[in-house]
């Protein structure tokens, strides 16, 4: 079994970081040109999300971000371009937001 990594799976881990980085320093336009615009995202409490309704929050200080983790564990689709592969995040909010960020791709 080969272990290395594959170039995608380098760029999208790349990505990832990126992205990772942005949200914990607050770099709205770094997150808005990386986040497709058909990106969800699901709070706790089953509720779902827009792109621009989470840089919504963003701007209007409702989400503050104290850490901030994101792993690639595996690539899940390469083949189609239009469905990048899902990212669990884990991360801390300060008040009032507390729960996990959760990606899927629509």
């Amino acid at each position: 079994m080969d272990l290395s990594k594959s170039q995608a799976e380098l760029e999208i881990e790349k990505l990832e970081l990126r992205d990772a980085n942005a949200a914990l320093r607050q770099d709205l336009d770094t997150i808005e040109k990386i986040w497709s615009d058909k990106l969800v995202v699901s709070g706790a409490a089953n509720l779902l999300f827009s792109k621009a309704q989470v840089l919504a929050f963003f701007r209007a200080g409702l989400v503050r971000l104290k850490s901030f983790e994101r792993r690639v564990t595996r690539v899940l689709s390469m083949a189609i371009p239009q469905s990048p592969p899902a990212a669990t995040p884990s991360c801390r909010w300060s008040a009032p937001m507390r729960e996990r960020r959760s990606f899927a791709a629509t």
